[in-house]
């Protein structure tokens, strides 16, 4: 194995994530098209890409989102500070500002909510 494809993000309004992720995180979609799955209910089938990054976001549309206390998802970033600062003048939901890391220290981390109410997790490494 080589690397993970995509990984999977429930979303309640497909339009308004794919918005958010393109918008205001700077992914491109790499994918959007019809998926009908045998047996299963019609859908879209969308993709986030992030340039330069092999592992993309599928954004799936449920409808509830699961209830959890950990990140959705994790993202690394270049500078945690900078890009809290960037999403919070947008308008985004700071949940945690930057701080260490409690399993290592040397890991700055911040939490965000996304426009479906999920939390995001921005890491230094």
């Amino acid at each position: 194995m080589t690397h993970v494809a995509f990984a999977t993000l429930p979303v309640l309004d497909l339009d308004r994530a794919i918005a958010f992720w393109r918008d205001v995180m700077g992914a491109q979609v790499s994918a959007d098209m019809a998926f009908d799955p045998p047996g299963g209910a019609a859908s879209r089938f969308v993709l986030m890409a992030f340039p330069g990054a092999r592992t993309q976001i599928h954004l799936n549309p449920v409808d509830t989102l699961p209830v959890t206390d950990r990140p959705a998802l994790p993202l690394i970033v270049g500078d945690v500070e900078a890009e809290e600062r960037r999403l919070q003048a947008l308008g985004v939901e700071i949940l945690t500002p930057p701080t260490p890391a409690p399993w290592d220290p040397e890991t700055l981390h911040a939490l965000i909510r996304d426009s479906e109410g999920a939390t995001i997790m921005l890491a230094s490494r």
